[in-house]
């Protein structure tokens, strides 16, 4: 038989069976190409003598992996260096050129990547809102999980405007602290764009609503004041 070729190899294999039993029904063969003759499989491990060998190896298969780590720092001394130095926030963006920052993990920084999500919906405008509206009707909970979370980060931006608590008592917890009109005109006014809740918030981080006329209240606070000065919006008796 010649010293190099082709060989079939009887590796053993194991089955998983119905129910989850397993078993090992003999061998099956492998086409391997060896440069020598194939290895005693009855033979230890040359480096470490363990009677666990690799089935082509006349090593086992620890000893055969870190022989092949050594094979490859012989033949690449040189560890490789990273295209750009320093922390990968500093990185220069591929397509502007200006540091990445914390960008969502790809080679542009965070304004490229909002220009170009911008620019793809309005490509594809009828298709991306097809999508959105698939999601959310797929997703219900999930879709009322982040209003809530949204609407519960924009009344604390607000309230952190006005301390965060209650400007008369001092209590402090948000889920009973109130933005008041402190003149009640507001209230009074059917018109107003902006009366209470979510639009209100939006208005006052956008400017549109006049902060100086507004204060926080905790809910007995603000509805002792209603009592006091008839805001309640109701006729008198």
């Amino acid at each position: 038989m010649p010293d190099g070729g082709l060989y079939w190899y009887n590796i053993p294999t194991k089955r998983t069976m119905p129910g989850g039993a397993t078993n090992t029904p003999g061998a099956s063969s492998v086409l391997y190409w060896r440069t020598a003759m194939p290895p005693d499989s009855t033979a230890p491990c040359v480096k470490c003598g363990s009677a666990d060998r690799h089935p082509v190896s006349n090593r086992c298969i620890p000893c055969k992996r870190a022989n092949e780590q050594e094979r490859w720092r012989r033949l690449h001394p040189t560890p490789r260096q990273p295209k750009y130095a320093g922390e990968r926030t500093e990185w220069p963006c591929t397509k502007c050129g200006k540091p990445r920052g914390k960008s969502s993990g790809n080679s542009w920084c965070r304004d490229c990547n909002n220009a170009h999500s911008r620019e793809y919906r309005r490509a594809n405008a009828e298709q991306c809102a097809a999508g959105v509206k698939e999601w959310k009707a797929a997703n219900r909970q999930r879709v009322r999980e982040l209003e809530n979370a949204a609407s519960l980060r924009i009344k604390l931006a607000v309230f952190a405007l006005f301390g965060s608590a209650c400007c008369q008592c001092g209590f402090m917890d948000h889920r009973a602290l109130q933005l008041d009109h402190i003149n009640g005109a507001l209230i009074k006014d059917r018109r107003a764009p902006y009366r209470a809740g979510t639009s209100l918030y939006r208005a006052i981080l956008r400017g549109d609503a006049e902060a100086s006329a507004l204060q926080l209240l905790c809910a007995n606070c603000n509805w002792i004041k209603r009592d006091t000065h008839n805001e309640c919006n109701r006729k008198d008796g």
